[in-house]
């Protein structure tokens, strides 16, 4: 849990299951990414299990600053994963073509063991 964050100032911490916002029952990602984006600016419930028993925190988000942001949250997220693999792949990549050079030097100049 990130220090700071709203869910670190209303008390969650990491193992929190969330299952309702605002009193709506939450079962998948989807649904919970939907009404945290109804929430923006407000002070609202919810509802979490924590060692095996529900609980409720109060949690308050800030309001957008852009609203064109909140439709696109999802997009920069994803923008952000494809640029670490990216990032990821390329350094595999350069790897690989260290090895394989390593491996045709060796080829060329006729060593018998890799």
């Amino acid at each position: 849990m990130k220090k700071g964050t709203p869910a670190d100032t209303a008390g969650m911490r990491a193992g929190d299951v969330i299952i309702k916002i605002d009193g709506e029952r939450i079962t998948d990602s989807g649904e919970l990414r939907s009404a945290l984006r109804g929430h923006r600016g407000k002070s609202f419930p919810v509802g979490i299990l924590r060692d095996r028993k529900e609980q409720s925190v109060n949690v308050t988000l800030p309001r957008s600053e852009d609203p064109s942001d909140e439709g696109n949250e999802e997009s920069r997220y994803r923008t952000l994963i494809d640029e670490k693999v990216r990032g990821k792949l390329a350094a595999a990549q350069r790897k690989l073509q260290n090895a394989y050079s390593v491996m045709r030097f060796k080829l060329d100049a006729g060593e018998d063991s890799l």
